[in-house]
């Protein structure tokens, strides 16, 4: 893989990685306009004045100011982070489900993901690898049964001439014995 080529392929969407950022600097801004409104608020409306040493009741506005930001942006911050997750978390966890499934043998598994998931080119990636080994599959099925033909082409011819017979067709029987073993193989596959 070229240099240029390694850069464009990156694990995480760089536009979805900046919007997350953004989202939670936006959030985190707010939080931030909001208190310090609170706490303007609280010290203009306060009855202490601004030489007093005694700011105990500056100190408490600032601190409920803070509590009441904090619990208005719980909820957006929950939201986001809940929702972000799931758009990680739920194709990564499908993809095990896939994983699983092709281990048993299932090649028939839908690899498609909820439109706006972050993993969306793996999904396809992975959805290609599994055409892929199924094409292959399928042609390693069409070519054992083609030897499978030829062996039993060749064992008949085996059966008819001695020399054959007596040289060649037990040969012939470890080849028809290991080709079973791969067509066995190949059917636990649901090609």
């Amino acid at each position: 893989m070229d240099e240029p080529e390694k850069r464009r392929t990156t694990l995480v969407d760089r536009r979805f990685q900046f919007r997350f950022v953004l989202t939670f600097v936006g959030i985190l801004l707010i939080g931030a306009v909001l208190s310090g409104a609170l706490i303007y608020f609280i010290a203009t409306r306060s009855q202490l004045p601004l030489g007093r040493s005694d700011r105990r009741g500056l100190v408490l506005g600032i601190i409920v100011a803070n509590g009441v930001s904090l619990l208005l942006l719980l909820y957006p911050t929950a939201r986001v982070t809940l929702r972000t997750s799931h758009r990680i978390s739920g194709p990564i966890r499908r993809f095990q489900n896939i994983a699983a499934s092709v281990k048993e043998g299932n090649l028939e598994v839908n690899t498609r993901l909820r439109e706006g998931d972050q993993l969306t080119p793996m999904a396809q990636s992975l959805g290609e690898m599994v055409s892929a080994l199924k094409e292959k599959l399928i042609s390693l099925q069409q070519k054992s049964e083609v030897l499978t033909a030829s062996i039993e082409a060749a064992v008949g011819k085996s059966d008819r001439d001695v020399y054959l017979k007596t040289n060649i067709r037990e040969d012939l029987m470890e080849i028809r014995r290991h080709n079973e073993e791969i067509l066995k193989e190949l059917l636990k596959y649901r090609l």
